[in-house]
């Protein structure tokens, strides 16, 4: 299914999911989704969570709130970060995931909910170069620094790589949040509300049990290595 239908099906599960139980156990396939590829986890001992998202988004938009409240209390084995959505067979939407990476590059990201604000609440069509540099002349000093970033080598490298990690994961409807590389879940799962953060962290934890689970062996081996190796002296 294509990704816009997919983000418009967040609104109604959102809306089924406010009259069912936010405590009921998680359950694969309905909740979430164990991917069939696990993806590459840059955060080395944390735990990482990745919101795959794009700024045309109405579900994004409304999460972005409370996700950002969230990101605020995030435990200290977590890591997060945002890889804005974009595809191959779709350009439209890499003008906005290249002016996320922008942002991002010259230290701008203040701007991100401001973003979001532009498009939804102001209606302001930020594909549009012209508009584009308009609106980033009236937020800040830096607007023009920003667009010549949107098409640099950096960007460009990091769009091919959110091409690569959308396609890679299956994504297929923003918002959707990846943990720990295995499980994903999102608003058309749960909505764009306190049930989907409420599962998000359920699947942290459930990543950080297997973390600790797959410790256990490499601890034993390296401990018997070592005493193997002791006693050969």
């Amino acid at each position: 299914m294509k990704a816009w239908m997919r983000c418009a099906l967040a609104l109604t599960v959102g809306l089924l999911l406010s009259v069912g139980s936010a405590s009921a156990a998680l359950v694969a396939g309905r909740d979430y989704v164990v991917l069939a590829k696990p993806m590459p986890v840059k955060s080395g001992n944390k735990i990482e969570v990745i919101e795959v998202f794009w700024y045309g988004c109405p579900h994004c938009y409304r999460l972005d709130p409370l996700l950002n409240q969230w990101i605020g209390k995030l435990p200290a084995d977590v890591s997060f970060r945002r890889v804005p959505a974009a595809f191959a067979n779709n350009p439209s939407w890499s003008p906005l995931a290249r002016l996320y990476y922008a942002l991002e590059d010259t230290g701008e990201l203040r701007l991100h909910p401001e973003v979001f604000d532009a498009v939804h609440r102001d209606h302001i069509n930020l594909n549009n170069p012209n508009l584009l540099r308009e609106w980033l002349a009236s937020k800040t000093m830096s607007g023009a620094r920003i667009a010549q970033s949107m098409n640099s080598p950096k960007v460009n490298a990091n769009l091919a790589d959110s091409i690569k990690y959308v396609a890679d994961a299956k994504i297929d409807g923003v918002p959707t949040i990846v943990i720990d590389g295995k499980y994903a879940t999102g608003a058309e799962k749960l909505g764009e509300g306190e049930a989907l953060i409420n599962a998000v962290n359920e699947l942290i934890a459930k990543a950080r049990a297997e973390r600790k689970t797959a410790a256990k062996p490499a601890a034993k081996s390296a401990t018997t290595s070592a005493a193997t190796a002791t006693a050969k002296k």
